[in-house]
């Protein structure tokens, strides 16, 4: 168990150690960062290992043992066959500093240690070379214990970024404490002691961290300060946001007092208002915080509607300046579309709808929405010719419009549901080989002389459909032809679309993909056979990928 305790001094910097002991020659490295610090190990390794190592006295001599030693008891020491597998000295050869560096590089590649030191000693008949390594450890079960939620415990283990897998280090385990610091006092502990302690398994190179923490008393609220042009007062404010003084000062009460404000702003009309917390001000000697506001309201915008009645929830349900907070050009538009599909939805099909926008002063938006409805109508039905292929109930599926209903006096109806209706139709067509498909929608009255009363003729022009002539996969080689085909949707004889293309290549991939070829790819090739089309399905497969390691923790 490896013991530590949060502390805001700075790290140790990470450089490497050249050191010298009497009797035998020696070179240390210390992997802190590996990445960073590579350069520096070549440097070290080759520049300054000789005349550290003492090559006059060593060099020349003859290697009569390599030895590896752990720093640690209990971690793997290799023995002296498996060794030689990651050095470039052997025994019986003549002794090298520089071969020596040159297997330090080695090992480090193994990515199983953090650090490595080489001695050499005199021996009988020759020189004995000892690597001594501290092994290399990898993040496994954190947990942490100790706070009255919130925060919980998952949420202090996600601040702590301590991620599944990855390296263990001094800095890291710092690092994970003032991030697990941060969010505590976002819920009000802004006294926390937080140590740790760490056990290391050998065999698995996993470490297991517990975090302790003592978080003290939760602070509670104390005064509210105001920054920018608020409007209001801080009392104002502060009973709009249901807050009080000697409230828990946590995460959940500010945000839910924020949001309150947020909407009192854009319900006066400011929906670009802005209201953050720009910094806590803690109180030590009674456990107190101040919340210090940023308030900048932005522009007053009216908006009104002209030429047709609705009430302001209504608007505020309807148009999207209000729901999103903002009053750009595109917005605006939006709002036109909504408020025009809306009134054709009752009755009004030839609805239009146009905004207008104007800045009177310095501080304030109009946007006047001018509607004219122009007649209502009842859509009284909707026929449907020209199709073939399919029953007239499968098309009907496809359709948003819709005849009176006992909820629905006026039919649904709008220019813009008939053309998704339209789209969809000829989607459904195209699914099944119609890629010529025609298909046409128009309003008329319902009976001559007919004002209220409409109806929506679809005509539909069905073209040639084109079915799969010859069917082959190529490159397949991991897979039967046959359990690819068991997959996908094409075959001979089945209609043809280019989605159903793209559907089978995605099946496919995928299918590779969870069979450990990620790197698979997929090709349609086809040609013109008449009135069918040959398709073919080429794959280049790839190498396979296979598992190293895994490591197992708790989550």
């Amino acid at each position: 168990m490896k013991p530590a305790r949060y502390s805001g001094d700075a790290m140790d910097q990470v450089l490497p150690r050249l050191s010298r002991a009497r009797g035998s020659r020696s070179c240390a490295f210390k992997n802190r960062h590996p990445l960073r610090a590579f350069p520096q190990v070549l440097f070290m390794l080759f520049f300054l290992m000789p005349p550290m190592l003492g090559a006059q006295d060593w060099e020349g001599m003859t290697i009569v043992r390599v030895v590896h030693r752990t720093v640690m008891d209990g971690e793997r020491q290799f023995a002296s066959a498996e060794l030689e597998n990651y050095l470039t000295l052997r025994v019986g050869e003549v002794y090298s500093a520089r071969k020596v560096g040159q297997s330090i590089e080695k090992l480090f590649a193994t990515g199983r240690f953090s650090a490595i030191r080489a001695t050499a000693e005199e021996a009988a008949g020759g020189v004995t070379v000892t690597f001594i390594t501290t092994g290399q450890y990898f993040v496994g079960d954190v947990r942490v214990q100790g706070v009255e939620a919130p925060p919980s415990e998952t949420q202090l283990r996600v601040a702590a970024g301590l991620d599944l897998g990855s390296l263990v280090s001094e800095e890291a385990l710092q690092a994970a404490a003032t991030r697990m610091y941060s969010l505590l006092a976002e819920q009000g502990y802004f006294r926390p002691s937080i140590t740790w302690t760490e056990h290391r398994d050998a065999d698995t190179q996993q470490s297991s961290i517990q975090y302790s923490i003592q978080s003290g008393q939760r602070a509670r609220l104390g005064q509210v300060h105001v920054e920018g042009a608020a409007l209001f007062t801080p009392e104002k404010l502060m009973d709009e946001a249901d807050w009080e003084r000697g409230d828990r000062a946590d995460a959940r009460r500010l945000q839910s007092g924020l949001q309150r404000l947020r909407e009192m702003y854009r319900e006066e009309g400011y929906l670009q208002a802005r209201v953050e917390l720009s910094r806590r001000e803690y109180h030590p000697e009674n456990n107190q915080v101040d919340w210090w506001l940023s308030v900048q309201p932005g522009l007053r915008v009216e908006i009104s509607i002209e030429g047709a009645e609705l009430s302001q929830s209504k608007l505020r349900e309807l148009l999207p300046v209000f729901q999103e907070g903002a009053f750009d050009e595109d917005l605006i538009r939006e709002g036109e579309e909504r408020l025009r599909a809306h009134f054709e939805a009752e009755g009004y099909f030839e609805a239009t709808v146009s905004a207008v926008k104007q800045q009177p002063g310095a501080e304030q938006v109009t946007i006047q929405y001018q509607v004219h409805l122009g007649e209502r109508h009842r859509l009284q039905s909707i026929r449907i010719t020209g199709n073939s292929y399919f029953r007239e109930q499968v098309i009907r599926e496809q359709l948003g419009i819709e005849t009176p209903r006992m909820l629905s006096r006026y039919g649904r109806f709008s220019t813009q549901q008939l053309e998704s209706d339209l789209s969809r139709i000829r989607f459904l067509y195209a699914e099944n080989g119609f890629s010529q498909v025609q298909v046409r929608g128009t309003l008329r009255a319902a009976s001559p002389g007919s004002r209220e009363d409409i109806e929506v003729l679809i005509e539909i022009e069905e073209g040639p459909q084109v079915l799969i002539g010859e069917f082959a996969i190529e490159g397949a080689e991991a897979f039967s032809e046959d359990e690819l085909r068991g997959l996908i949707n094409a075959d001979s004889g089945q209609p043809y679309s280019e989605s159903m293309v793209s559907s089978d290549g995605n099946i496919i991939l995928t299918f590779y993909l969870n069979e450990g070829y990620p790197h698979a790819r997929f090709r349609p090739e086809t040609t013109e056979a008449g009135t069918e089309r040959n398709l073919k399905y080429i794959l280049d497969e790839g190498a396979p990928s296979y598992i190293a390691n895994i490591f197992v923790g708790e989550m």
